[in-house]
Order: structure tokens, then C-alpha cells, then sequence
């Protein structure tokens, strides 16, 4: 194991009024509420792990200053303390560390800050990100003892989903207008093309899926997100049973992002041994430098949306029956050693210790 990160953050820069990175549940506890309960759960039995880094009082120790809060909290009424930091970042030569992750999540334009994201695009993806998956319990534990429910392959597959795929006539035209400068440099650079809202995307593979005759699918289409109390459209605990049950009833789990340029269903489909069919939405893969996700996922282009449902079927069709057991084992391995928070720690710390090698070998 490497070497701890020292991380140092100034009290006198902090604000109790501001909610903290999960980041820091371990040191300063969770803020979370039952708004969220699957955020609460998730974080009363996982947590990032304090074996790979720790705190120090003097900022001479540190390997890096730690801003506790998100950037997407700091920006624009609390920019000025983000400035702070950055002033003490350069009064004492340390790099910083910062929580960047959200539904948006804005560029910081300083060499030496590093950043939590869990999406963003590729085509403008820092050198100083680093990519992690939305924060996605452990369904298998929490709900179905920790035992994989391995499905046998049969001719056609049974494609599954279940969430947010509706939008009304005032939200369609709101959301059109909203992306129209997006759109427009769309017809000139299809990359921007990803950056449609990802309802549209999901709308329109659930269309072509549920016409073909290739595949079977298992929807439960939603007309809200199902996973906040204010927005879930019946009791949230019957909603994640349903959900739940989606995923052990499908060969595939349809994974396609949100308003974030990530999917929270594609980590939860592998913590469960589901196969995720991914629209790569130019999509920044978590740790995509350590696994290959081909050998747990299906990753489809978002300009074969058109195609999904053959390429679906193709991909089914070259599997034996073994492969496609073996995908779903390796799917539940990969989510359990790589991708839920508690593990998930050493790879952070990884990172944050090259870019400290490569910064004194720059110097």
C-alpha cells in the first residue's frame, strides 16, 4: 500500500453553515437526511477509508489542502472563500484537493487544483480530474442477502430499466429551448450532441427497444426521479423494491445517464451481477485506465442509438452460456473491489500520490 495522503484543511476557512463533502463523513459525520434515504443507507454502513489517507494540523505536512466542500456549493455566493483557499494554496505551495462532483459540474481553471467528478465529457475532460461513480449502495447486500442470482441464457434477451423516461409537453419545449445553443453546435461537432438533457436519450432507446422484436424488454417507465422524496411519484421504499426487482428479473440493465453525465444504475445493476447496456453519451469511465468494461458491460455509441436493439441482440448472440454467467460474477467483483466507496479509496489515493510524484519530478 502506498503511503497515506496527508491532507491539511484550515478552520479558519470553514463555514458550519455549509454542507460538507461526503468526503469527510468519516472525520466529520454525514449531513445527509431522509430526503435522500438510500444516500443514508448507503453511508451508514460504507464509507471512504481512512486506512489510505488522514489529517494533520500543520499545512508543512500535508500532501494536500483539502477544500471541505463542493465546488458546486462554493461557486458564485461563496466564490470569495473558494478564493481564499486558493490564495493559501499558493502562500504555501500545496496542491489542492476538491470535491467538483454534481448534476453540472463546472470547469476550475488552476494548474494545481485536483477534482472529484463523477461525469463530464471526454472531449473536455482536465488532466486534473479524477473520475469516480455516483454514490451507488451495495443492492446485493442490502437487499438479497449477497448472493448473485446468476441468470442462464436463454435465445432472446430480456432487457430491463426502471426510472425517469417521461416528460411532459411544458418540460419537452423547456428543455428543447434550454439546449438549443447545444444543439445548434451539434450539427457542426455531433460531440456535442452528448449534451442533451439524458431523458431525451432514455425516451428514445425505451421507444426503439419496446417496437423491436429482437429483444424483450421489462420497463417500468417513471414520470419523476424516484430516488428523493420530493419528486418520487408513489412511497420510495415500494419504488426501490420495484427497482430492485427489475434488475434480478432482466439479462441486461439499460443504463443511460441523467442530468449528470453518469449513471448511479449502471454501478447499482453490477453491485447486483446485471449485465449494464451503457449509452456512452461521451462519457468519462471511472478507473477505465485499471478494468476493461468490456468484459462486464455492453457500451453502445449514442450515435447507434438508432441500431440499439441489434447490436443488442448481436452482442447476446456471441456470448455462450458461460461468457454470460461469467460477465455477471465479473460485473459483482468489479463493483465490490473497484467501484463501491469503501473500496473505491486506494485508487483516489493512487491517483493523488502520481500526481504528486509526477509534480516533483516536473520541478
Amino acid at each position: 500500500m502506498n503511503k497515506k495522503i496527508k491532507f491539511y484543511i484550515d478552520k479558519s476557512l470553514t463555514n458550519k453553515d455549509l454542507p460538507h463533502t461526503p468526503f469527510l463523513f468519516p472525520l466529520w459525520g454525514s449531513q445527509l437526511t431522509d430526503s435522500t434515504p438510500f444516500n443514508v443507507s448507503l453511508f451508514s454502513t460504507y464509507n471512504y477509508d481512512t486506512d489510505y489517507f488522514c489529517f494533520v494540523e500543520n499545512i508543512n505536512d500535508a500532501d494536500f489542502l483539502l477544500i471541505p466542500y463542493r465546488y458546486n456549493v462554493l461557486r458564485g455566493k461563496y466564490q470569495e472563500l473558494f478564493n481564499s483557499f486558493i490564495r493559501k494554496s499558493k502562500e504555501y505551495s500545496k496542491p489542492i484537493f476538491i470535491d467538483g462532483t454534481g448534476d453540472v459540474e463546472y470547469p476550475i481553471n488552476y494548474k494545481n487544483v485536483y477534482t472529484l467528478r463523477i461525469g463530464g465529457y471526454r472531449f473536455e475532460k482536465s488532466p486534473n480530474d479524477i473520475h469516480i461513480p455516483p454514490y451507488a449502495d451495495d443492492l446485493l447486500e442490502r437487499f438479497c442477502g449477497g448472493d448473485v442470482q446468476v441468470r442462464e441464457k436463454q435465445e432472446v434477451p430480456v432487457v430491463g430499466f426502471a426510472g425517469w423516461a417521461r416528460l411532459t409537453t411544458y418540460q419537452r419545449v423547456k428543455s428543447f429551448v434550454k439546449e438549443l445553443l447545444i444543439r445548434i453546435t451539434g450539427l457542426y461537432n455531433d460531440n456535442y450532441i452528448a449534451k442533451k438533457k439524458g431523458v431525451f436519450f432514455r425516451m428514445e432507446a425505451i421507444k426503439r427497444l419496446q417496437k423491436s422484436k429482437l429483444i424483450h424488454t421489462n420497463f417500468l417507465i417513471r414520470k419523476s426521479y424516484s430516488a428523493h422524496t420530493s419528486t418520487a411519484e408513489k412511497n420510495i421504499q415500494e419504488l426501490r423494491k420495484e427497482y430492485i426487482d427489475n434488475f434480478i428479473n432482466s439479462d441486461y440493465a439499460l443504463c443511460i445517464r441523467g442530468d449528470a453525465n453518469a449513471s448511479t444504475r449502471l454501478y447499482e445493476a453490477l453491485s447486483l451481477g446485471r449485465i449494464p447496456v451503457i449509452l456512452d453519451t461521451e462519457c468519462n469511465f471511472p478507473l477505465e485506465d485499471k478494468l476493461d468494461y468490456k468484459e462486464f458491460s455492453l457500451i453502445i455509441d449514442f450515435r447507434d442509438l438508432p441500431r440499439i436493439d441489434s447490436i443488442i441482440r448481436n452482442f447476446h448472440n456471441t456470448l455462450s452460456n458461460d461468457e454470460f454467467r461469467d460477465m455477471q460474477r465479473k460485473g459483482r467483483e468489479v463493483y465490490r473491489n473497484y467501484f463501491r466507496v469503501d473500496a473505491l479509496t486506494p485508487y483516489i489515493m493512487a491517483y493523488l500520490n502520481g500526481f504528486l510524484y509526477d509534480s516533483k519530478n516536473s520541478i
